[in-house]
């Protein structure tokens, strides 16, 4: 904190530069104290849990004799699932 009012006396700043270096100190303090997001490696676990929840969906109704089409498409951003299932 110190070293922001030194900044500021020293470079004679104005109201709205101090301002803005106030709130890019803050903004990178916390950047820092945020733990690192494991988003991806969550997102990825999630989608192949839902992949094989749909899969043993799909396996219980090949079991009951149905012939049913099972199709995974990887869209990049998302993954497709087609299931289907004939009517007769």
């Amino acid at each position: 904190m110190m070293e922001i009012i030194q900044k500021v006396v020293k470079q004679e700043l104005t109201v709205k530069k101090t301002e803005k270096l106030i709130n890019d100190t803050l903004e990178a303090l916390k950047a820092e104290s945020e733990p690192e997001k494991k988003q991806n490696i969550k997102c990825s676990v999630g989608i192949r849990i839902y992949l094989n929840t749909l899969k043993q969906a799909y396996d219980a109704i090949k079991n009951t004799g149905i012939e049913a089409k099972y199709n995974e498409i990887d869209k990049g951003d998302y993954m497709e699932v087609v299931v289907k299932i004939p009517k007769k």
